[in-house]
């Protein structure tokens, strides 16, 4: 990791005594669907969790799938019924995905880091305070891979929400400045119609440097890959995805 992006990760510190709280029970959540705990503490423990995560699963599906059951597993599943029986019928769901923002927002920071309520126009024409702004993931900062973004976070998060809240929502990372807009009350696209699931591998990404590749198209991200001049399907990329992904770990953090 270079000088600029150590100062970067530097610059988040952990949170008060209920932010810890909530990166323990995500940790050891992830850690129960990944069979074993990480190396590393805190926080870096989680996003090496992430990629252990990754290269559990031969199709991005199951990864998702995965994410799901950890972020069902947070909830109390009465809890999940009381919120759509009683609160989603209001306003059209309105007040829901109101709701869905400021818990967001209030809850969310120790993974994301800042993030402030904003406007979002809906279906109708009306626009309401169900959007969260996070100004610089840190989530994606510190895994420096979209693919972990898409497969760990946004399309597990979506689907969690909209299923088990009755909240449409569609979450529009940008791996320019590395921010990521949350709508809530808004339809999110079908991965194959989402440009954000065939976006180009990122710069900073330990995987690309490690393959030293110019691949066009993040190999976490698309089921199909490039090694060396032949296409591989994800299940079997180069034989040696687990090794590959210790590798790029140590890059990242070493």
């Amino acid at each position: 990791m270079g000088n600029s992006s150590r100062e970067a990760a530097a610059s988040y510190r952990e949170g008060p005594l209920l932010d810890a709280a909530f990166l323990s029970l995500f940790r050891n959540k992830l850690a129960q669907e990944v069979g074993r705990d990480a190396d590393r503490p805190g926080y870096d423990g989680l996003i090496q969790l992430s990629q252990l995560l990754m290269a559990k699963y031969k199709a991005k599906s199951d990864v998702e799938q995965a994410t799901v059951r950890i972020l069902n597993s947070m909830f109390p599943q009465s809890l999940l019924r009381l919120f759509r029986a009683v609160v989603l019928p209001i306003n059209k769901g309105k007040l829901a995905a109101i709701l869905s923002a400021r818990v967001t927002q209030a809850t969310c920071q120790w993974l994301m880091g800042t993030c402030s309520i904003g406007s979002v126009e809906l279906s109708d024409g009306t626009s309401i305070p169900s959007g969260v702004l996070v100004e610089k993931c840190k989530y994606l900062e510190h895994s420096k891979c979209a693919g972990i973004c898409i497969h760990t976070c946004k399309l597990p998060t979506q689907a969690f929400i909209s299923k088990e809240l009755g909240v449409p929502l569609l979450m529009e990372p940008n791996f320019a400045d590395l921010s990521c807009q949350f709508k809530f009350g808004v339809e999110a696209p079908s991965p194959e119609d989402d440009p954000s699931v065939s976006t180009p591998c990122l710069e900073m990404c330990p995987t690309a440097i490690a393959r030293k590749s110019s691949t066009p198209l993040c190999p976490k991200v698309n089921e199909w890959m490039v090694c060396g001049d032949t296409h591989q399907r994800d299940v079997s990329f180069c034989r040696s995805r687990e090794k590959l992904l210790l590798t790029s770990a140590a890059i990242g953090y070493g």
